[in-house]
């Protein structure tokens, strides 16, 4: 089986509730069947704090994760927090990154089995 990289945001009063919300929500569209390439894959999270992002829109989050887990980090401030935050999630079977947004927003994403 291969692995697929998603990116996904839910809301929840806590990252946990987030968390549950965002699973649920890919079982829903995608079934209850294994490999699924979703966050259903998913038993945890862990949480980065990037205060840059803490007020950011929803968009430049996606784009901020999508440069994690691209593992194409520019030169310049920023790339060893990108490259410790990508190593972290670099794992099909391994937790879920997690960055809080603004409200109760969060900002789920990695790699899951596919």
């Amino acid at each position: 089986m291969g692995a697929e990289q998603f990116i996904t945001t839910a809301e929840g009063a806590t990252a946990d509730e987030a968390f549950d919300a965002a699973r649920k929500e890919a079982l829903y569209e995608h079934g209850h069947r294994r490999y699924s390439g979703t966050i259903a894959e998913k038993e945890g999270f862990t949480t980065f704090e990037v205060p840059a992002l803490a007020s950011a829109d929803e968009a430049m989050a996606r784009v901020y994760a999508r440069a994690v887990l691209s593992g194409q980090f520019e030169r310049g401030e920023g790339d060893e927090e990108m490259r410790r935050i990508g190593e972290a999630v670099d794992d099909k079977w391994g937790p879920a990154g997690h960055i809080p947004l603004a409200g109760k927003r969060h900002l789920f994403f990695g790699w899951a089995s596919s």
